[in-house]
């Protein structure tokens, strides 16, 4: 039994990361995944022990299943229907004990049944693999919502063969239901089947929805860059326009032999020389102009940034889509700074750089309550808010990325990383 269990328990596991993306690094996600798993398997073998094999396998999808979808939701980033979702998914499972239990039926010898059932599980985790998985995670990715309806069918075809094969008597003393649970199975194989051939289709309408959305706001991208680009015009324009009478303020104090007066017109004139200066942050200009914007803005509302960009002038992701990152996050981190009445608080943190061929960007700021989370997405407080975290998404999906948001400590965090690779980088820092 305990053979049985320990083997049931490591398919379960394997087959439930093989259909989860991890919030948590390999080595992290590794040892919870770990410690759970042995409380899943030790708290089925205290059943049998104490209660015999025929009450375990009565209540084995409950005892296992249960501490299996609160365990993988805890390291999963994606909400509890995706997890639900996979986890039904393993009523395949399900066909292997079916065939197990024929095999045992026909030959009456519970090894090779057991035998079989290896076999089934390990052809499945195969099929998994090599056919299911990549399209499974990629409308992960990209479907967000829907996922409740979807565990509807698999949901319910497992409670029926569970009741099937369990109630009110062990499948082996009631036969008669084998050819109804056949069919149910054969019903399940349908609907996966069908799921899986329109993967591709339900994929590429959602990443054409993802491309429109990203493509409005492209749009409004170059308006904002056009504007902070016509506002420092419109500052250099007045500050010539105004040249002429600065100089002639300097020289009149000059003349007087006033030296503080004179020092202090000039500290003025330098201080509006400064407005209209897009600041160097890196070598990309759009991204330049976005953070000089964003930055003035935040200096605005009596917020400060530590900024250290690393974007080079030509990049194989669009610099319009990393500006919209960077513009999105800010904005976001501003408006949670603004609610901090402690201005020494009100500081937020922009970090851009390369590491191990990956193109990584984080702004992190305080926040002052509570974020509640929907899935991997914070829930905003106003429906005018929230579409930013959701177009920081759609861009990372866009361009094959990963994204993370995380508020802990009171401290929120967005995370953006892509696959890149350029030879030339040069790290400017502005406080």
């Amino acid at each position: 039994m305990f053979i049985y269990l320990l083997f049931k328990v490591i398919f379960l596991t394997a087959f439930m990361c093989l259909l989860i993306q991890f919030r948590f690094s390999a080595k992290k996600s590794d040892v919870i995944v770990s410690a759970f798993s042995v409380c899943i398997l030790i708290l089925n073998c205290l059943i049998g022990c104490y209660f015999g094999a025929e009450t375990l396998g009565k209540v084995f999808l409950l005892t296992a299943t249960i501490p299996a979808f609160f365990g993988f939701l805890s390291v999963s980033r994606s909400g509890a229907t995706k997890v639900l979702f996979s986890l039904l998914t393993g009523i395949f499972s399900s066909l292997a004990r079916f065939v197990g239990k024929l095999v045992y039926i026909s030959w009456n010898s519970s090894l090779l049944a057991f035998f079989v059932e290896i076999l089934a599980d390990t052809l499945l985790l195969f099929v998994i693999i090599r056919f299911f998985r990549k399209p499974y995670l990629r409308m992960f990715d990209v479907l967000d919502k829907g996922w409740g309806y979807l565990c509807l069918v698999p949901g319910l075809l497992s409670a029926l063969l569970f009741y099937l094969m369990y109630y009110p008597a062990p499948l082996l003393n009631q036969p008669e239901n084998t050819f109804l649970m056949a069919v149910i199975f054969a019903l399940t194989v349908v609907f996966y089947m069908i799921l899986y051939l329109n993967f591709e289709n339900i994929t590429q309408y959602y990443e054409l929805k993802h491309d429109r959305q990203i493509t409005e706001i492209q749009l409004d991208m170059h308006k904002k860059e056009f504007e902070a680009l016509q506002e420092s015009i419109n500052a250099v324009k007045i500050y010539r326009h105004d040249m002429r009478h600065c100089l002639t303020a300097v020289d009149t104090p000059l003349s007087e032999n006033n030296i503080a007066e004179a020092l202090n017109l000039i500290r003025k004139l330098d201080g509006n020389l400064h407005n209209t200066i897009v600041e160097w942050y890196c070598e990309n200009y759009i991204v330049n102009v976005l953070l000089s914007s964003y930055i003035r803005k935040a200096q605005d509302e009596q917020v400060s940034i530590m900024c250290e960009a690393d974007v080079p002038e030509k990049t194989n992701i669009n610099p319009v889509e990393i500006g919209l990152i960077f513009a999105n996050a800010i904005e976001n981190a501003i408006n949670a700074c603004k609610k901090i009445d402690d201005s020494e608080n009100r500081k937020i943190s922009v970090v851009c750089r390369e590491h191990n061929g990956q193109l990584v960007i984080r702004v992190s700021n305080p926040y002052d309550g509570e974020i509640k989370f929907d899935g991997e997405y914070p829930v905003a407080e106003s429906p005018e808010h929230g579409t930013g975290t959701r177009s920081i998404a759609a861009i990372a999906r866009k361009n094959g990325g990963v994204f993370c948001f995380t508020a802990r400590d009171g401290v929120f965090d967005m995370t953006v990383s892509f696959n890149y690779y350029q030879n030339k980088h040069i790290t400017v820092n502005k406080q």
